[in-house]
């Protein structure tokens, strides 16, 4: 069972492909978002997959959202963008994370998450 809180859903324009359940952050203009890269600074997760220039609706911070895993992670663990804007377990001090699992699950699978800004702390690792 899957548990988050209403998402809060903004539309930006798509800076680049973008696919669906995954990391994204800020554009080159205000109003676009790209996939976020390795431990980048995500801003929300993709709701659908999009081609460059087309509408996107992102989960933002404060909100619930699915994010799709590219390794295990267990409910409770940070999560953090990898290469390709999937999710993968925060697990260095300082790294910066954009979501909480909600649920545990394994690569490929698409969970909920709660989105907030954390960087991860020497202690939770």
């Amino acid at each position: 069972m899957s548990v988050h809180s209403k998402p809060r859903a903004l539309t930006f324009k798509a800076g680049g492909a973008i696919t669906a359940n995954s990391f994204v952050k800020f554009g080159s203009a205000d109003d676009t978002v790209v996939l976020a890269g390795a431990g980048e600074r995500a801003i929300g997760v993709s709701v659908a997959a999009a081609a460059s220039a087309e509408k996107v609706e992102v989960h933002c911070f404060g909100g619930g959202s699915k994010v799709k895993l590219s390794a295990t992670v267990t409910r409770g663990n940070f999560l953090k963008s990898n290469a390709s804007g999937l999710a993968l377990k925060g697990a260095a001090a300082g790294d910066f994370c954009a979501a909480m699992a909600m649920e545990s699950g394994v690569s490929g699978d698409v969970v909920a998450v709660e989105l907030a800004p954390v960087v991860v702390a020497a202690a939770e690792v």
